[in-house]
């Protein structure tokens, strides 16, 4: 018996920057999925067509490693503008310009990794260019892709936890390269601004690297202890910043009323919910004892993102409310009031 099939549309993919984030991370065999390039080419409706480095040995390299040298991928970051999806995986000091470029390109979706902006004033520039081509663009912070990340978020902001007490932190890799990750996530978590009332800098390590010739190229690390405003009431707030890679690349502890959340990244990232529980040696004192604890799977942030471009590219339903301008105007400002303490 014949049978008719009819082909799926595939949407043609470009990525500027081969690094880590962009393939680096990731090996071709393995059933992991960390990275653009191959987050991609496991989803059947995406096919590569451009990739674009500074450096063309590289290119061709990373073509090599993927086994796609042969199927008419370009390298050049013309051809990376004209495709309907574009990744923007190149050191932060880049993004702002890239994201402008590639929104007036012919792409449909940009994908950037964080932070989209290092100034308000690259933000307003980016956010003229969304409104101007009517693009959609997506930053990668990989949590908010998370289905369990997407569940915490949902109760806190139901106040299912009751009063937040207070926030500790701890990362590696400069405030807004690896720390925005934190604060992109608490902003998230409590449904809007985060507003420093009080605190200081107790630690501020100077990055110091040349940005041109180096694409590990982080900014300047800060530890600090603010009391903060949020939208669901006031608290502590401690952020330590290292500069050694023996550190985890972050830690955050949130302590509620009658819960308390521990996300840790150990070869993989953890999540815990804990609840408070009478200490059985002296009675009248409560610890925190694990409820619900697991490693998320690796793979599951960037899967979600590719299928949130695909839902986004077909129309089929809204996505979840992912990282927007505002949120990067937010952000940015909390970054300010934080080095200015």
């Amino acid at each position: 018996m014949h049978h008719s099939t009819r082909a799926r549309k595939q949407y043609s993919v470009g990525i500027i920057g081969l690094g880590n984030i962009a393939q680096g991370f990731d090996e071709p065999t393995d059933g992991l999925i960390r990275t653009h390039l191959k987050a991609f080419l496991r989803h059947p409706a995406f096919v590569i067509r451009a990739l674009h480095d500074l450096n063309p040995e590289h290119s061709s390299h990373v073509l090599n490693r993927w086994g796609i040298k042969n199927q008419g991928i370009e390298s050049n970051a013309d051809a990376v503008l004209q495709c309907d999806v574009v990744c923007i995986c190149t050191p932060d000091f880049t993004h702002a310009e890239l994201v402008v470029n590639a929104l007036a390109g012919a792409t449909q979706v940009v994908v950037c990794e964080k932070p989209l902006a290092l100034t308000m004033e690259q933000v307003g520039i980016i956010e003229c260019a969304v409104k101007q081509y009517g693009r959609s663009l997506l930053v990668n912070y990989s949590r908010r892709f998370v289905p369990q990340f997407r569940a915490v978020a949902d109760n806190i902001q139901a106040k299912e936890f009751g009063e937040l007490l207070s926030i500790r932190a701890k990362y590696y890799g400069g405030l807004l390269h690896i720390g925005s990750h934190i604060l992109d996530l608490l902003q998230w978590f409590v449904g809007g601004t985060i507003s420093v009332l009080q605190g200081a800098i107790i630690n501020h390590t100077k990055r110091i690297q040349e940005p041109q010739i180096s694409s590990t190229f982080f900014d300047d690390s800060y530890s600090f202890g603010a009391r903060i405003s949020t939208p669901i009431g006031e608290c502590s707030f401690v952020m330590e910043g290292y500069e050694s890679k023996f550190a985890q690349p972050f830690c955050i502890e949130m302590v509620f009323e009658n819960r308390m959340i521990l996300i840790e990244e150990k070869n993989g990232t953890r999540l815990s919910q804990c609840i408070p529980k009478e200490n059985i040696l002296y009675p009248g004192y409560y610890e925190y004892e694990s409820v619900t604890e697991g490693v998320i799977d690796p793979s599951i942030s960037m899967q979600t993102m590719v299928n949130d471009v695909y839902t986004i590219l077909t129309n089929d339903r809204n996505v979840y409310p992912y990282h927007s301008i505002e949120e990067t105007k937010m952000l940015i400002e909390l970054y300010q009031s934080i080095t200015s303490l």
